[in-house]
């Protein structure tokens, strides 16, 4: 390795079920490399270049060691040490039931705390079929990834630099090991026993469960700040204007996939910041997933990471990009028509 910035590919993450065609050569039914390529920001760490922690599935240190790294034919670092995989070289399924996958970008003052409340919501799938934290640190210059080892994170993935949520999540989906994997904030706007309904109704044969704060059962703890409210309104009218999935609650920031479809959908995804989220679900729906909307209690924190009137600058220009590059033809269509 020669330093941050160096391009890393992660281990080969192995579905089950259905897999849908991803662009290049990410294919997840063999076809050509099923590897996947990572973010080329990973920063390295002492005995390892890509993950920290304790990787539950029983494989000890979640670190890749650099041993295990090759150059690939293009140049590129690989991993030819595959977590999927046994010491004999048998596909090996998913190690743990449930993947829950946390954002984060200088929130090393509360990281802590939202990793112990998921560890207390989590107990109950840990001890049956296991489940693992995984923080993503996205480029954060206030300690906020030694802040989630030290309150045992499961897996710890670094970016050397800040490339956005959309960028964060596919890292952590690609180091995910989980059947089942999710995201949710670093404030914990949404109560995090709330991730174990989404995990139970992905079991029940959706591809895709997405909170949905407008549906007649949620509630809201306390009320959003009318910039907030306004911008929310925007947003949603250039969706519909856009035809980006405009009937769904795209911004809510609990969702869970199968591992078929998080592997899918990071592959096909492009977009680093809040637009990710606008993305995957428009993706899904391209794609004919089966997304389900579930009713969801929201804080809305005062002291959320969200800058109201520029991230949500970013996102309409993100979502112009998104259209724009659905109209080149550069997004997989739906492989069943």
């Amino acid at each position: 390795m020669s330093g941050a910035g160096a391009d890393v590919v992660l281990p080969e993450l192995v579905g089950v079920g259905r897999a849908w065609a991803l662009p290049g050569d990410a294919q997840l039914h063999g076809g050509g490399s099923d590897q996947y390529r990572g973010p080329p920001d990973l920063r390295p760490q002492p005995g390892g270049v890509v993950l920290d922690g304790r990787h539950p599935g029983g494989t000890g240190s979640g670190r890749v060691a650099p041993d295990a790294l090759q150059e690939g034919s293009e140049g590129r670092k690989r991993c030819d040490r595959d977590v999927g995989r046994d010491r004999a070289g048998r596909r090996l399924g998913p190690a743990v039931r449930f993947s829950v996958i946390v954002p984060a970008y200088r929130e090393a003052g509360r990281i802590g705390d939202t990793v112990a409340a998921l560890h207390t919501a989590l107990a109950g799938v840990k001890a049956d079929g296991g489940a693992e934290i995984v923080v993503v640190d996205d480029g954060s210059d206030d300690g906020t990834a030694d802040a989630a080892r030290a309150a045992d994170a499961d897996v710890v993935v670094e970016l050397g630099v800040n490339r956005g949520k959309g960028e964060a999540v596919r890292a952590g989906m690609r180091a995910a090991s989980g059947q089942v994997v999710a995201f949710t904030d670093a404030d914990l706007a949404y109560a995090p026993n709330q991730l174990v309904e989404l995990l139970e109704e992905v079991e029940r044969g959706a591809d895709v469960v997405v909170g949905d704060r407008r549906h007649p059962l949620s509630v809201a703890v306390t009320d959003p700040s009318w910039l907030r409210s306004a911008g929310s309104r925007t947003v949603a009218g250039v969706r519909w204007l856009l035809r980006l999935s405009p009937g769904r609650d795209t911004q809510c920031g609990i969702k869970a996939f199968s591992r078929e479809a998080a592997l899918s959908l990071a592959g096909a995804s492009v977009m680093d910041r809040f637009s990710m989220d606008v993305e995957i679900l428009w993706l899904s729906d391209r794609l004919g997933l089966d997304v389900r909307e579930l009713p969801v209690e929201v804080v809305n924190r005062q002291s959320s990471s969200v800058r109201v009137v520029s991230d949500g600058w970013e996102l309409v220009l993100d979502m112009c990009r998104i259209r724009a590059r659905a109209l080149l033809g550069r997004y997989p269509n739906n492989p069943g028509g």
